[in-house]
């Protein structure tokens, strides 16, 4: 499964619905404390993208995996 999602890119909005439809102030405090998976920037330097393979390797590792 993760060679199929090792190219896919997700915006921070789809990746907290993702979550539960996550609030922001609780992603970013999130992010901000190291819990989730740091964004990159493929597509330009000012627009943040989470790797699937990233987020769902955190995903696994969260549960015990």
């Amino acid at each position: 499964m993760q060679s199929d999602i090792k190219h896919v890119w997700i915006r921070g909005p789809k990746l907290r619905q993702r979550w539960g439809n996550m609030p922001p102030s609780t992603f970013y405090d999130h992010l901000k404390r190291g819990l989730i998976p740091p964004p990159k920037y493929p597509f330009g330097p000012t627009t943040p993208y989470w790797s699937m393979a990233e987020v769902v390797g955190h995903e696994r590792a969260a549960m015990g995996q």
